[in-house]
């Protein structure tokens, strides 16, 4: 696949999205997600800083390759936010009709917006590279605290199912 994910994700996003609206009635079940969901404990607890976020996201990597329409920027920012959620911070799943990144909301230095797919193992970036404008991401559309508001909020289960790709709980 040749190209920038982000915008590989805006063309898919707007073909897939119409497709699947014709395919899910208007209440999706969010408690489709795997028992204990927010009860892992393998990443240890962090503080909430963005001292902490860095050192977390340096060797954090997503086990699984980007993917457009089976695991792109949903299924990226659904495990991302998991994962951050359960090591302690403040995360939220980000997400406009084109595409979706995660926030942080970091107790000393506020919101940050992270790129969630240059954390899949074959588009693994920079720490620099993982976070975003300000300009850009810092308004999204819907800010979800969960997977089941995200869920709800996109009336699609299988644009967050990261759990039916790479397995629960996730290979260590």
């Amino acid at each position: 696949m040749g190209g920038s994910p982000l915008l590989h994700c805006v063309d898919v996003h707007l073909r897939v999205r119409v497709r699947r609206a014709a395919q899910h009635p208007p209440a999706i079940q969010a408690h489709a997600s795997p028992e204990g969901y927010y009860n892992y404990h393998g990443f240890g607890k962090h503080e909430n800083t963005l001292e902490e976020l860095k050192e977390f996201l340096k060797s954090f990597t997503i086990p699984h390759d980007f993917e457009a329409v089976t695991f792109d920027c949903s299924e990226c920012s659904a495990y991302v936010e998991w994962a951050l959620q359960n090591a302690g911070f403040d995360a939220y799943i980000a997400f406009n009709e084109h595409h979706a990144w995660i926030m942080v909301n970091t107790s000393d230095a506020g919101w940050i917006a992270i790129e969630a797919t240059n954390l899949a193992r074959n588009n693994r970036k920079e720490l620099s590279s993982l976070f975003l404008s300000k300009e850009k991401y810092y308004n999204p559309e819907h800010l979800s605290p969960d997977i089941y508001d995200a869920i709800r909020y996109s009336h699609s289960i299988d644009e967050f199912d990261w759990w039916n790709e790479i397995g629960y709980p996730p290979p260590t």
